[in-house]
């Protein structure tokens, strides 16, 4: 007997590969949104631990967050007055976090799972390269629905790279893809945090104040790995032990740029451990941004472009591996080719064509009368 033959050909392997291909195409990006919200619920955990920080400091403080309260009872007022006479960047936003040294234990919960930047070792040496949050500058204790921080992906393209940004009626905010992917998290002056899922951050309903102001963790470019050496102590007000850096550095196109703090009489003590009035005589010295060096900003950073949120079927393609729309390619191309080599084959044998008469006035299977 004849064999039969019977088997995969070519073109079903090449259908059964591109099908598989196709499932895991789908199913890993699936499993990787799965991965990102996960680490999304712990970084709203962690924004949460850090309420409840904010919760306790301003029970022992009358009721005020740390940017309300003078650096000599332990706050942050200081660096939060000069936020508002600085323009462009600026650098010691991680001063806000501080002062929840006593209340937090570890530095650890104010870097998000999701984020690059590593946390810092100790509250010593905090810097604004360990953070993964904003803070409100006018957050109120009084009013559940004012902004206390947030994650940092957030920007305005039309103001440009600055470190205090404004969320409000005339103000235009938008999630990044840092992060968590054109989406973030929101922590309220109640200790509540809320997820946002659309690009777009919009003012809260019934906000107060009407225009929040937020502090974002500006990487030092002066500062090489963020973690900067801590020549005091862990004195300070409240606990919480700063690094001390050097004299601001002259650059760029003649302006200077801000370093963290003030320096610190004789490089030995943190600039907690300084009298407030002496520290804040000495920042308004010190801390003074040029137009120089902004403008060298803006030309290096320019603002991005507005969010483009496409549609369905375009975001689905971005999604999909290289390799799989090659694998694609190479099935069209083999299907292609088996078409044509079986019209071939049909033109050479016309038996094998379905119309093709087998009876015995016709041609046989040879081909013959």
């Amino acid at each position: 007997m004849k064999a039969s033959g019977a088997g995969f050909t070519l073109i079903e392997l090449l259908c059964v590969v591109a099908i598989i291909a196709i499932l895991a195409a789908l199913l890993l990006p699936a499993l990787s949104q799965a991965g990102a919200q996960a680490r999304r619920v712990q970084c709203m955990h962690q924004l949460h631990q850090v309420g409840i920080a904010f919760q306790e400091f301003a029970h022992d403080h009358n009721s005020q967050f740390p940017m309300s309260v003078p650096m000599s009872s332990g706050g942050s007022q200081e660096f939060a007055e000069n936020s508002y006479r600085l323009s462009g960047q600026f650098y010691f936003g991680y001063r806000h976090f501080q002062t929840l040294s006593n209340e937090l234990v570890t530095p650890k919960p104010l870097a998000c799972p999701t984020d690059t930047r590593a946390p810092a070792l100790s509250f010593a040496a905090l810097q604004n390269s360990n953070l993964s949050f904003f803070v409100g500058l006018n957050a109120d204790y009084g009013k559940p629905t004012s902004i206390l921080a947030g994650d940092r992906n957030i920007t305005n393209d039309w103001a440009g790279p600055v470190a205090l940004q404004h969320l409000g009626p005339n103000y235009f905010l938008r999630w990044t893809r840092e992060l968590h992917h054109y989406k973030g998290n929101l922590l309220f002056a109640d200790g509540h945090v809320e997820d946002r899922i659309r690009a777009a951050l919009l003012p809260v309903h019934d906000q107060f104040p009407e225009t929040a102001d937020l502090v974002l963790p500006t990487p030092d470019p002066g500062n090489g790995t963020g973690v900067g050496g801590s020549s005091g102590g862990a004195g300070g007000v409240g606990g919480a032990g700063a690094p001390s850096t050097a004299a601001p550095s002259h650059g760029g196109s003649g302006g200077v740029r801000h370093t963290n703090a003030a320096p610190a009489p004789g490089g030995l003590a943190p600039a907690w451990a300084v009298p407030a009035s002496q520290t804040q005589r000495t920042l308004i010295g010190t801390l003074s941004l040029t137009n120089g060096n902004a403008a060298a900003n803006s030309e290096t950073n320019t603002a991005a472009a507005p969010f483009e949120a496409g549609s369905a079927f375009t975001g689905l393609l971005s999604r999909i591996p290289w390799w799989v729309c090659n694998l694609l390619l190479l099935l069209v191309l083999s299907v292609v080719a088996e078409l044509y080599r079986r019209e071939r084959a049909k033109a050479r044998r016309p038996w094998l064509r379905p119309d093709y008469a087998r009876s015995q006035n016709q041609y046989d299977r040879k081909g013959r009368f």
